[in-house]
């Protein structure tokens, strides 16, 4: 394996020309935050050959390597979803890399690391969370974190993917990752929720992959199956988010995570 330490090259013209195409292109598209964000994300998927990505707003990890999040956008499968959710919310089994994530954000600076960089092959590969989550479906990974309000514990990180058996990331496509993730820093800080999470964080674990799934605009019903829970178990659990939360419903809830206090509406 390569030194995951090595300086990164310096890019090409064409990588610099894209990444500039790229950043105006999300600067001048139409639409909400939401579509801003997912247009950036696809056009720096494409840049890197990276398979699947997720851009989140969360809670500061803590030093046990676990942590919440409170607004995501994602490209994985529908069929992925409760995965997903299951893997961000298991705390007895929490992501090897979070560890990592939490040491670096103490010095509360932008930061990007490939999966080489925070955990070697032999502990990625041997980690009871990879084994359970990970193995035949999604292996290497870049985070691009970025510090909207450290000193709430609020920050922003985009997670790029490649699919089980493919090459890992290079130097060069962290470092590609780094610079646009640097330079979109209103599409940080606009997608903030108005609490700021506070709410999140004190959400009773068995919640947080209902909440995860009901934010993606997932049914009852396929809520249950994937989960392996009853229909009626699953909408306890969503009274029980509406009460938590003083909403009224899907639609309050999701304006109160996705909309923010206005920033992104002048």
């Amino acid at each position: 394996m390569s030194d995951p330490n090595a300086p990164s090259p310096n890019l090409s013209e064409d990588d610099v020309r894209a990444m500039v195409r790229l950043v105006g292109d999300v600067a001048g598209v139409a639409g909400d935050l939401t579509v801003k964000r997912r247009t950036l994300a696809n056009g720096l998927a494409d840049l890197i050959d990276a398979d699947r990505w997720i851009w989140s707003i969360f809670r500061r990890c803590e030093p046990d390597g676990n942590y919440m999040t409170m607004n995501w956008i994602h490209n994985f499968p529908e069929q992925d979803i409760a995965r997903i959710a299951a893997a961000a919310t298991d705390t007895k089994n929490p992501q090897p890399e979070n560890a990592h994530v939490a040491a670096m954000q103490e010095a509360g600076q932008h930061f990007t690391r490939r999966r080489a960089q925070m955990v070697e092959d032999g502990p990625w590969y041997d980690d009871p969370h990879t084994k359970t989550y990970r193995q035949g479906w999604i292996d290497d990974c870049i985070f691009s974190i970025y510090p909207v309000e450290p000193e709430t514990g609020v920050w922003s990180g985009i997670g790029l993917h490649r699919l089980w058996g493919r090459p890992a990331f290079s130097p060069r496509d962290a470092r590609i990752a780094h610079i646009i993730a640097a330079e979109v820093a209103w599409l940080h800080h606009e997608a903030v929720p108005q609490d700021r999470g506070d709410g999140t964080q004190h959400l009773a674990p068995r919640l947080r992959p209902v909440l995860v799934m009901l934010m993606v605009g997932r049914t009852r019903k396929s809520i249950a199956h994937d989960l392996g829970l009853s229909i009626h178990t699953v909408g306890d659990y969503i009274k029980d988010i509406y009460t938590h939360f003083g909403v009224s419903g899907r639609v309050d809830l999701m304006h109160r995570f996705m909309s923010g206090d206005g920033g992104d509406v002048g």
